[in-house]
């Protein structure tokens, strides 16, 4: 019986043993070919747009009558349409960071950017995520381009992934107007000769990287009465070995449990008696302070200052440097340097000749600054420079296109009156009138009884609540040359001098 039971143990442990062996060979075969395909679904366009994501007031389209290198091409062309300070994307499906293999990956496209409007300008860039949505790395390919083309050129980028990262894509955006082509995108854990080309799935790939994740558990959960008998079996209990074991759902152990280690990720614990304890993260909810001992203030600073070197506490405040920026928080508010320099700040002022308790907030500028900014990414965007919509320059550092003072770079609208130097009581307006059955933009007192409204192609004079064409009355008067015009008129009749006016 013992000689029998020794056989049956000994050939079931080989063929488990070369049942992993066979399963693992499989496994590596398998993820070996998917690392080296495209990891980009669809990335010649075979189903249009379909597997990807356009966003924009004018969309990227695929251009189905022309091919590049026998693929088909994407394309953005904003034509007559005023696309300004506009963003149009085009997105790939992501790729999940738990289907990979690697962190290091390749990506390379192919790009014929024929024109571009004003400002405007194209980038290709590889974005990654976190499980939260927010960006944790964004690799530009290429760099960013603003300058017409004569033809076809191709790009590459090393992409190493985060260790945050938990999905990736590659995304096209076209700031402005223009006519871009775009074909052949690339990314993968083999890097391509110089313009060489690797096709992707037409469709979702998730189904062969995901073989070997979830849907690996189709077989057991077929079987999965046979195997819960077979384990339940055992009249001696649950014994189950192996180098890693999952166990998902609530759990129950009844009687003491012994563990020689544990990794516990959230624990609640009604009551624990600790010998000694090291503890990396621990989030408190309530603390006996008067339970410490030693110099608890200069503890704290000292590791708080310590701790990664960027930011320090003295009497006066606190200072951040993070490498770059120095932000110091004083009694007055916050000041930030940079590369040695007093840029500015922003903190609570008073004013000269009035109480302490007159106070405001200021944003100042240092004298050896240059310009302070509003500025705004567009909507959506987290990664591109933000555009200055509102700006102040001093009068020797206004950059080309800009001068001394206030610039407004996006529309603005005023609606209170505007008042002027000096001592004069009443305000300029900025409005809407209304008459002869159409809105006009109106400029003028703003009691809107004195100025001037325009149309598309007349100018009207404001007087009281009478419209004067402006225009027209220009108009005839022009081009008549020489006139005389009466300025002194006898008692009968005859003119007596005159007025030389050439029109």
């Amino acid at each position: 019986m013992q000689a029998g039971k020794d056989f049956v143990t000994s050939t079931i442990k080989s063929y488990d043993t070369d049942m992993q062996s066979q399963i693992s060979q499989v496994s590596d075969g398998i993820m070996a070919s998917v690392s080296s395909t495209n990891l980009i679904v669809d990335s010649s366009f075979v189903n249009a747009l379909a597997n990807w994501m356009v966003a924009g007031d004018v969309s990227w389209q695929i251009d189905t009558g022309t091919m590049y290198e026998g693929v088909r091409v994407a394309t953005f062309n904003s034509g007559d349409v005023v696309f300004d300070r506009k963003t149009a994307t085009l997105t790939s499906a992501p790729i999940y960071k738990m289907n990979l293999g690697g962190t290091q990956f390749y990506a390379s496209f192919d790009l014929y950017a024929k024109s571009f409007g004003a400002s405007a300008y194209f980038k290709a860039e590889i974005v990654q995520k976190d499980s939260s949505g927010s960006t944790t790395k964004s690799t530009p390919i290429g760099g960013s381009f603003d300058t017409g083309m004569s033809g076809w050129n191709n790009y590459t980028s090393d992409i190493t992934l985060d260790s945050r990262t938990t999905s990736l894509y590659l995304q096209f955006t076209q700031y402005g107007g223009g006519r871009v082509y775009v074909s052949r995108p690339y990314l993968g854990s083999t890097k391509l000769p110089t313009g060489a080309y690797m096709p992707g799935a037409s469709n979702d790939n998730s189904s062969t990287l995901k073989l070997f994740n979830n849907f690996f558990a189709f077989g057991i959960q077929a079987n999965t009465g046979a195997l819960i008998s077979g384990i339940n079996g055992d009249s001696s209990g649950l014994n189950i070995v192996g180098e890693k074991i999952t166990v998902t759902g609530d759990t129950t152990f009844i009687g003491k449990n012994f563990m020689d280690g544990a990794i516990i990720k959230n624990a609640s614990i009604g009551s624990a008696q600790i010998a000694d304890a090291s503890i990396t993260n621990a989030k408190i909810s309530n603390l006996d302070v008067n339970k410490l001992s030693g110099n608890v203030s200069s503890f704290i600073q000292s590791n708080w200052n310590g701790k990664y070197g960027s930011t320090t506490i003295n009497s006066t405040g606190m200072t951040v440097n993070s490498g770059g920026v120095i932000t110091d928080f004083m009694n007055s508010g916050m000041k930030l340097t940079m590369a040695g320099e007093s840029i500015g700040g922003i903190g609570v002022q008073g004013m000269t000749g009035k109480p302490n308790t007159y106070q405001g907030l200021t944003f100042w500028l240092d004298g050896n600054a240059e310009y302070m900014a509003w500025a705004a990414r567009n909507n959506g965007d987290t990664s591109m420079n933000p555009v200055i919509q509102m700006s102040w320059y001093r009068s020797n550092s206004a950059p080309t296109g800009a001068y001394a003072g206030f610039n407004f770079d996006d529309d603005v609208i005023f609606n209170q009156g505007i008042n002027v130097p000096g001592i004069s009581k009443a305000k300029l307006g900025f409005t809407t009138k209304t008459f002869n059955g159409f809105n006009y933009p109106y400029f003028g007192d703003s009691r809107l009884q004195a100025g001037l409204a325009y149309g598309s192609g007349y100018t009207y004079l404001i007087s009281g609540t009478t419209y004067y064409n402006l225009t027209r009355v220009i108009k005839a008067l022009d081009n008549l040359g020489a006139v005389k015009i009466p300025s002194v008129i006898n008692s009968d009749g005859t003119v007596k001098t005159w007025f030389n006016v050439t029109l």
